[in-house]
């Protein structure tokens, strides 16, 4: 399932998470029956599992593979690009305020707006599981402890222990500890992988196969948040297990109330302290959160005490179901309030009405591409919904250049922004040299209309003609856009990629005159006879095209489709090969005459895959049934 959605990081760092969890289960049967096997039993059981899983995926995956290894991030992760994001010391204020920067929306815990930039800051370094499992999860991990390292203070708490026997004495490690040991080192883990470049363990990551080139290793807080909840469970479970003992100080939760109550409002304190702030690189807006004249810090100060009155409760009498439900109220409290804003949805109304820049846009003519000037995503919804900006023209049928896409193609990043950029646009459109009359580069793109948000004025060339202005928008018509495809006038073979590409892109080149193949022998073709030579498209759908063509000689048709394996091309039902043309699209050869040409998309990833997650389906079934004979039996 984490295969088939969402940040690839996910499925790798719990797969580091479920492999340490099979180590640690191993060691602790091995220890427990004396019997070795175990320490293969369990691993090999794992990658049994995951064999399946991935299997059942492949459909997903294969294609998925195909993709990457062509995109930008194929060649390779820098070690800024796979760190640059590493948590500082501000994220980890975030697991006490989790407002630190603000919200997108006002919520129980801020009301001071940030800008989209902030906002991804906040969805990608925050942990924050409230202030009172914080509190429980570490009197878990103080059960790894022997009971006279942690509470020599008192010669009451021996007896006070989920694990004591007796005579109330506890050894340093015993198999019920299994299941926090193995928290509390998932949780290191995940905080040191989160810190990254700041730990002296980034360039061992950074050599690491896969896990190494992932970016953004501060999502690797994931794991955190899960190891923290799961320890306060335990926690809770520690505080359950004291029972109706009698009406004696418990040091370790009298402790933890203490530190829960001051830790807070004691950050309040030191926030204030300029080596502080240079410590934990407090930016402005954090500082200027941190007083308890606002939410961002009242909020969490406050829960912080209740919580610590419950610890405090807790450490002199049993926990009863009324302080129970109080504590699952205030966990109820804390996290509701924080979640109620943390991922903010569209106003469902957007998706009921259709943006006035629409009626500037023809919805039944020739194919065309429209491209938004975008130097930053920073756009509220109704302005992106307006501008068609990111990925707004994909809600109403409008075929885009700089939709918001996580993993294009190189060679189409290559050909639109340049092969120096190391990573795709997020839907940004901001190099004016594109707007210019002698670029070839958005006309070649059947870019006909370029929509400009209000108060942005990029300085447009003569071609770019206004035809719509609102309050949100302008749209101007390109009028030297090529057609979605034409015949090229002559050919040339170029084998260097890089040649094509610096040819194809360079000022006053024009592909309709001249179409350059990557190939060592081009196809030998005579100058147009006639100017009545026509191509017309007659069917057109994602995995689809058909075209009418009409020509007096051979012609190279170029489409401005971008070229990618799974294509394949025929000329009235006759395979023809696909020549890379102009760097980025497909090109074929149609012979004199009426004929109809077709592309079709048939990927072998996605058949190979296809069959491999139908093979590992059958696999599944033939367990499960295997399964319940094997039940009968015994």
């Amino acid at each position: 399932m984490q295969a088939l959605a969402g940040h690839p990081q996910v499925p790798v760092y719990t797969a580091l998470a479920l492999g340490l969890y099979a180590l640690v289960r191993a060691v602790d049967r091995w220890r427990a029956e004396g019997d070795w096997r175990w320490l293969y039993r369990l691993p090999l059981t794992l990658a049994a599992i995951y064999l399946l899983g991935y299997g059942l995926a492949a459909i997903q995956l294969i294609p998925w593979v195909e993709l990457g290894s062509r995109s930008p991030r194929a060649a390779g992760a820098a070690f800024e690009f796979v760190f640059g994001n590493s948590a500082t010391g501000v994220d980890w204020l975030m697991l006490l305020f989790p407002y630190l920067f603000g919200s997108l929306q006002n919520n129980p815990y801020a009301g001071q707006p940030v800008n989209i930039a902030t906002a991804i800051q906040i969805w990608e370094h925050a942990a924050y599981v409230g202030s009172l499992p914080l509190a429980l999860a570490a009197y878990a991990l103080l059960g790894l402890f022997p009971r006279s390292h942690v509470s020599r203070f008192s010669r009451w708490n021996a007896r006070s222990t989920i694990n004591s026997g007796a005579d109330g004495n506890v050894p340093t490690f015993q198999r019920s500890n299994v299941p926090t040991l193995y928290f509390g080192l998932l949780l290191l883990g995940a905080v040191l992988f989160a810190a990254g470049s700041h730990t002296p363990l980034a360039r061992l990551i950074y050599a690491a196969p896969v896990v190494g080139k992932l970016r953004d290793v501060e999502r690797a807080m994931v794991l955190a948040d899960f190891a923290l909840a799961a320890l306060a469970a335990i926690g809770m479970q520690r505080v359950l297990a004291l029972g109706a003992q009698p009406r004696s100080w418990r040091p370790a939760l009298l402790a933890l109330a203490i530190v829960i109550a001051l830790l807070p409002l004691g950050a309040v304190l030191l926030a204030r302290q300029p080596s502080v702030q240079q410590a934990l690189q407090l930016p402005p807006r954090a500082i200027a959160n941190l007083q308890l004249s606002r939410l961002n810090a009242a909020v969490p100060v406050a829960l912080g005490l209740l919580s610590a009155a419950l610890l405090l409760w807790w450490s002199r009498r049993p926990a009863t179901r009324l302080t129970q439900a109080l504590a699952a109220g205030l966990v109820l409290l804390d996290v509701g309030g924080y979640a109620a804003a943390f991922n903010p949805t569209a106003d469902p109304g957007l998706y009921q009405r259709r943006p006035d820049v629409l009626a500037a846009l023809p919805a039944d003519a020739a194919p065309y591409r429209k491209a938004t000037f975008l130097p930053n995503n920073d756009l509220d919804n109704r302005a992106a919904q307006e501008t068609l900006a990111v990925s707004w023209g994909m809600v109403y049928g409008v075929e885009d250049i700089n939709g918001f896409n996580s993993l294009q193609p190189r060679r189409y990043t290559d050909y639109l922004v340049g092969p120096q950029v190391g990573d795709v646009s997020y839907g940004q459109l901001s190099d004016e040299r594109l707007l210019r009359p002698e670029s070839p580069i958005l006309s070649s793109l059947n870019v006909r209309y370029l929509l400009v948000p209000a108060g942005l004025h990029p300085q447009l060339g003569e071609h770019f003609r206004q035809v719509y202005q609102s309050d949100e928008v302008r749209v101007y018509e390109n009028v030297l856009a090529y057609p979605r495809a034409y015949f090229a006038d002559s050919v040339r073979g170029e084998v260097d990629p890089a040649a094509v590409l610096r040819a194809v892109t360079a000022d006053g080149f024009d592909g309709r005159r001249v179409a350059l193949v990557e190939s060592a022998e081009p196809p030998a073709l005579p100058p147009p006879a006639s100017d009545q030579d026509r191509v017309e498209i007659a069917q057109r759908s994602a995995n689809r095209i058909a075209l009418a063509t009409s020509a007096a000689t051979p012609r190279l048709l170029v489409l401005s489709e971008m070229d990618f394996p799974g294509w394949r091309a025929a000329v009235d039902g006759a395979a023809t090969p696909i020549y890379t043309t102009n760097y980025l699209f497909r090109g074929v050869v149609v012979p004199p005459g009426a004929h109809t040409v077709t592309f079709e998309y048939r990927p072998v990833s996605a058949l190979l895959g296809a069959g491999v997650s139908a093979a590992a389906l059958l696999a599944s079934l033939l367990l499960i049934v295997a399964g319940r004979s094997w039940r009968k039996l015994k």
